[in-house]
Parts: C-alpha cells; sequence; structure tokens
C-alpha cells in the first residue's frame, strides 16, 4: 500500500501544479470565489487524464530510498495500480458527473430559504397557486424556454421554478392531431406539478376539435396530466449552448431524453465525449502501468539527475501525444457515427 500512496501524493503534487497554473489568468479579475472555484474544478478535470497517467508512470519507474530499503513485491505493486485506477476513475466520476453540474446549478450555494425534502406527503400540498407561491417563486432558482414534446403535444414553458415542487410560468401546451392538425391549446399563468399532473392557475382551454374555435376556462382544481419526471425536464433544461450534463442524470432520466424528442444535437456530442473522457483516462493509465511495470523502480530518484530530469519530459510529451491521439480518433469515430 506504501506504492499506492506514492501514486496519490505525485498526482496531488501534480494537480497542485494545475490549480497553480489556472489561477495565472485569473490574477487581478475581479470573480467571486465560486467562479474561481469552478474553474480550478474544470482545470482538474481537463487535465486528470494526463496527470494521472504521469504520476501513475514516474512513480513505478523512479525508485526513492524508501523503495530500496522495503522493495515491495510485484504482487504489492500489482494491487497498488488496480487500486490507483480504480480511484482515479471514482475521483473522474465524482468532479464531471456530481461536483461540476452542481456548480453549474450552483446548488452548493443555494439557497439562503429553507426547503423541505421532498418525501413530504403529496397530500399536504396546496394545489391552488396562492400569493405566498407567487412570493416564494422569487427566491427560487430557475430555469427559462424550455421546449420537449409530450407525446403529440408540444410544451413550451417560459419559466420554471426548483423548489419542494416543480413550479411553472407561463406555459403553453398545443395538442396535435394523428394527421398534424390543432385540436388544442392549453395558456396558463402559473402551475404546480405535483405527482404527475400540473395544477393550473390562470388558465384557458381553446378548443380545435370542431369547426372554428372555442375558448374555455379551466377550474384551478381540476388537473393536466404531465408525462415526465419534473427533475428530468429541468435538469436538460437550457436557452444557452450546453457546457455539459451528468451521465448520472442520463441513465436516471432515459425515458425523458429518448421520447420527449429533445434536440440530441445539443447533448448527443456532450454525452459522447464525457464517455470517450473516461476511455481515454482508462487506457492512458492501462499503457502507464504496462510501460512503467516493464521499468519498475530502474531509475533512482537520488543520483543522475540529468538522466531524471530528461525521462520526465519525455515521459510528459509521450503521453501528451498519446492523448491528443486518442482524442482525435474519438472525433473521427463520431463524425463517422453521424
Amino acid at each position: 500500500m506504501k506504492k499506492l500512496f506514492q501514486f496519490i501524493f505525485y498526482l496531488l503534487l501534480m494537480c497542485f501544479v494545475v490549480i497553480v497554473i489556472s489561477l495565472i489568468p485569473l490574477l487581478g479579475q475581479k470573480k467571486d470565489v465560486f467562479y474561481i472555484f469552478t474553474k480550478i474544478v474544470e482545470s482538474v478535470v481537463e487535465a486528470l487524464p494526463i496527470t494521472s497517467a504521469l504520476s501513475l508512470l514516474w512513480a513505478l519507474v523512479f525508485k526513492s530510498k524508501k523503495d530500496i530499503e522495503l522493495s515491495p513485491s510485484k504482487a504489492a505493486i500489482l494491487f497498488s495500480v488496480f487500486v490507483y485506477i480504480f480511484l482515479v476513475i471514482i475521483l473522474a466520476g465524482f468532479l464531471q458527473e456530481i461536483l461540476l453540474p452542481a456548480l453549474d446549478n450552483k446548488t452548493i450555494s443555494l439557497p439562503k430559504i429553507t426547503l423541505k425534502k421532498q418525501s413530504k406527503e403529496v397530500m399536504n400540498v396546496n394545489p391552488v397557486f396562492t400569493q405566498r407561491d407567487e412570493v416564494l417563486l422569487k427566491k427560487l432558482p430557475y430555469k427559462e424556454n424550455i421546449v420537449f414534446m409530450m407525446g403529440d403535444v408540444f410544451v413550451f414553458i417560459r419559466r420554471m421554478y426548483k423548489g419542494e415542487i416543480y413550479y411553472i410560468e407561463d406555459a403553453r401546451l398545443v395538442g396535435y392531431s394523428k394527421k398534424g392538425g390543432v385540436d388544442f391549446i392549453i395558456n396558463l399563468k402559473y402551475g404546480k406539478i405535483v405527482s404527475g399532473n400540473i395544477y393550473p392557475s390562470s388558465v384557458s382551454f381553446i378548443d380545435y376539435t370542431g369547426k372554428g374555435s372555442k375558448i374555455f376556462s379551466i377550474s384551478p382544481s381540476k388537473r393536466i396530466p404531465f408525462t415526465y419526471e419534473p427533475a428530468a425536464i429541468y435538469a436538460f433544461a437550457s436557452d444557452e449552448e450546453i457546457k455539459r450534463v451528468s451521465l448520472l442524470d442520463v441513465f436516471r432520466y432515459s425515458d425523458y431524453l429518448f421520447s420527449s424528442k429533445v434536440n440530441f444535437t445539443r447533448l448527443g456530442n456532450i454525452i459522447y465525449n464525457q464517455i470517450v473522457y473516461y476511455i481515454i483516462v482508462f487506457f492512458l493509465l492501462l499503457l502507464s502501468s504496462i510501460a512503467g511495470g516493464k521499468y519498475a523502480m530502474t531509475r533512482p530518484l537520488y543520483r543522475d539527475y540529468f538522466e531524471f530530469f530528461c525521462a520526465i519530459i519525455v515521459s510528459f510529451i509521450g503521453i501528451v501525444i498519446l492523448y491528443d491521439i486518442f482524442v482525435s480518433f474519438a472525433k473521427v469515430i463520431y463524425e463517422f457515427l453521424i
């Protein structure tokens, strides 16, 4: 296990170097701590395929005085390599699938108001939209301009709020017939999404099934069926270019992604790149472990300094070139698939 600690020490040392380099462009800029922390995490994630592979390679090839004194067995080194690869993949998954999406949504600094857990019984939620709810919306995080299909119904939500439950504001639902004609249009000012239904407020229903159109008012006690998990809609909603998505959300809300006709020109490439990221991390670690195992503990750290620095430079360049080759190959495959 001492070799494992050496792997981790080298990785932490290289991550520290990456953090320092990422902070240099931010010097003199008036940015908040939250923004700076996000940039640091992004830099660590981007460099992790290279830093983790180099840390493994260097810790295997270069031996310290403790390595000479303890002389770890090949089985112990091999076990440490497997554990290290596993820990790096776990770290990459945590940073990219949990921490960065949380930072994007600012859920770490949210909110100053106290929200109860969603385990609260739905029966206790008042379906009628009240003035108290309107005041609450001013304090909740939200996303804007959400568009998706719900079967034959086109849904547009100008603003969706995330709180104890999900709220919507200025929404329109357009139902289409099998022939492609418009059957109905529902316009609502506010709504609560509770237990698979929308409880609307200030809503009008326009019926086009007969000759002409008829306008009806819908009572706030009426419900509009809502097919998808509101958490799925909120997770993938963005009126800007999406930078990244969490693969955990992709698997969790796959029914929404595949059946709601979400624009996969925005999401497909991002999902593909994130999957390829883990593959590249694994293969670079695998190649580094093979090369490092072949020349394990052959170069001492306390002498031959010129050869030591030459080996560092050559190995660094080699890992970077391998990384670029893997990335270019992944792009070629993606272009072929689409």
